[in-house]
């Protein structure tokens, strides 16, 4: 299993802060020790109010993905199995293999505890040295519908496509706690990191991608 470790910020001034995490384990996942991590930058746009046709309304808003940061912790991964048996995965060469970067190397330094770090747009293009994240992310307008409370923020769908992130609002939304109450006088958001259920794990499709790289 993967878990995630996600906080956002929609600030007044329409800037857009996100940062996902990713874990072997629940126990990694609440000590927050990630193996890899991606940050990504950008500006956000309100665009109304919508109703589905049972009576749910929901918030719409745009994100435009400017910048992004992708961050390997660890080259290799040892996870305890159910049978009690130790299995090492090599992330570095699964990473290498899906985001090849033009050769730079994935390898973190020695002398720090920090991972190593790469900006996509500056060392990961054109688009098919990092194919998953550029497609998904890169200067990409990611479509979201939500609701708010002043302690909570619910995402109730979002994709590259309005007609999926402003339309299904039968999914089920994923709430996230606010790091302190606030309304829209002050940031639209700023939601606290949490370690969620397996349900919401599928929302890091880098990390699931290497994990298919690991297994397959």
């Amino acid at each position: 299993e993967i878990w995630v470790r996600k906080s956002l910020s929609f600030q007044n001034d329409f800037t857009y802060v996100h940062s996902e995490r990713g874990y072997f384990n629940e126990t990694a996942c609440n000590y927050d020790q990630p193996w890899l991590q991606l940050d990504y930058e950008g500006t956000w746009a309100a665009a109304g109010t919508t109703m589905s046709e049972v009576g749910t309304s929901a918030s719409l808003a745009t994100i435009e993905v400017l910048s992004l940061w992708l961050s390997l912790w660890h080259t290799e991964v040892c996870v305890e199995q159910s049978d009690g048996s130790v299995q090492c995965l090599d992330t570095k060469a699964a990473l290498t293999d899906i985001c090849p970067c033009n050769g730079w190397s994935w390898t973190p330094s020695n002398l720090t505890d920090q991972p190593l770090t790469r900006n996509i747009g500056m060392f990961c293009m054109p688009e098919e040295q990092c194919p998953i994240i550029n497609k998904a992310y890169h200067h990409k307008i990611h479509y979201l519908s939500f609701s708010a409370d002043a302690s909570n923020v619910c995402v109730i769908s979002r994709s590259t496509e309005s007609a999926r992130g402003w339309a299904r609002l039968e999914e089920e939304a994923r709430c996230l706690e606010k790091v302190s109450p606030a309304v829209c006088k002050g940031s639209l958001s700023a939601a606290r990191p949490h370690c969620p259920g397996l349900h919401y794990i599928l929302r890091l499709g880098l990390s699931l991608a290497v994990v298919s790289w690991l297994f397959g």
